[in-house]
């Protein structure tokens, strides 16, 4: 298999996992836990995703989230880097922190989302971390203790999960609670953790009982649903991809572009690939990659384009526009693009 492109889209649900690099543990002590999980509080706002279960474990994670219009891939971005800085200045260590890719699985809410809040929130216990549920409940480094206790996470939506049970929170809590148990001795599906479907190149096949290689841990494109789910998404896919084009009319655009750009800013294309970040040369490669994102050029391609690192389109990407900027960046949208009609 390879590694393909995450499946998202504003509003899907994920199932996403991290592991230590070689399996190490990264929460062991309790500052490696409350700076993930500040790191969390500080990305929320401006990420716009909410969680619905989450569990930290020696060596991983497990959240499960929804998310915004940023993106499954930016979240994650801002949450692992941030955190590995500061793990690796804590226990004064260089290198990877995290093993690969985070991995992620595409869920059906209405079909897998109670299940995985009790998947992930008896992790503990079925660890032996904790002895029993009573033992979970004071437990706090998963999201059941948030369940029973209160919640002052605002991407932790506690409330929205008891409602699914009840509009009562008191009634919530005892069928929460009563779910949550019978699922103690519940032998789960791996399904849970590596999906059942996946959209690849030969469409949607099934994975369950296909062999895999154990030490990848970066597979793209996993589902956790019906067909009809996948198929309904797959569809979903193919309208928001722009119309295909061979390299040829793909090149041509990316210079059209490029030339339209650099004109606003008045730098000469050739520019675009130096290693200087002089004159206006940031402003335009920021609201380039902007510009090729949106008609759908890879960032791999983007990144050749500009002469710059994979990592280095994605901090473009992320980093803020100035006022101009914007203003030239929805000027060629609107003039340009919509023109082209892509």
């Amino acid at each position: 298999m390879e590694i393909g492109s995450r499946l998202d889209y504003p509003g899907s649900l994920h199932h996403v996992m991290g592991r230590g690099a070689g399996g190490e543990h990264i929460f062991d002590t309790e500052a490696d836990k409350v700076s993930f999980l500040s790191r969390l509080d500080l990305i929320a706002p401006a990420m716009g995703f909410k969680s619905y279960a989450w569990a930290l474990m020696p060596n991983h994670f497990h959240l499960l989230l929804e998310v915004g219009d940023q993106g499954l891939f930016r979240i994650m971005h801002r949450l692992l880097t941030g955190f590995s800085v500061s793990y690796n200045k804590r226990h004064q260590r260089k290198g990877h922190v995290f093993m690969a890719r985070f991995k992620s699985i595409l869920v059906s809410r209405d079909e897998y989302l109670l299940e995985l809040i009790r998947y992930i929130h008896l992790n503990p216990l079925r660890a032996g971390i904790v002895r029993s549920i009573e033992e979970l409940d004071d437990y706090p480094w998963t999201g059941h203790r948030a369940m029973i206790h209160g919640n002052d996470r605002v991407w932790h939506r506690t409330e929205e999960v008891l409602n699914a049970f009840s509009t009562e929170i008191y009634d919530g809590k005892c069928a929460y609670l009563e779910f949550l148990s019978a699922g103690i001795r519940k032998r789960d599906s791996m399904v849970l953790e590596s999906g059942n479907l996946r959209i690849g190149k030969n469409g949607i096949v099934q994975t369950i009982g296909t062999e895999s290689d154990q030490r990848r841990y970066d597979y793209a494109g996993m589902i956790l649903g019906s067909l009809g789910f996948a198929a309904a998404y797959s569809k979903l896919l193919n309208r928001r991809r722009r119309k295909t084009r061979d390299r040829a009319e793909e090149h041509e655009l990316i210079e059209a572009l490029a030339a339209r750009v650099c004109l606003h800013f008045s730098v000469n294309p050739a520019r675009l690939t130096s290693s200087s970040r002089g004159g206006n040369l940031s402003s335009v490669r920021r609201v380039l990659a902007q510009l090729l994102t949106e008609v759908g050029i890879s960032r791999a391609d983007i990144s050749r384009r500009l002469n710059i690192t994979y990592s280095g389109v994605t901090r473009l990407m992320e980093s803020k526009m100035s006022i101009r900027e914007t203003v030239i960046l929805n000027e060629i949208k609107a003039n340009y693009i919509s023109s082209q009609a892509l």
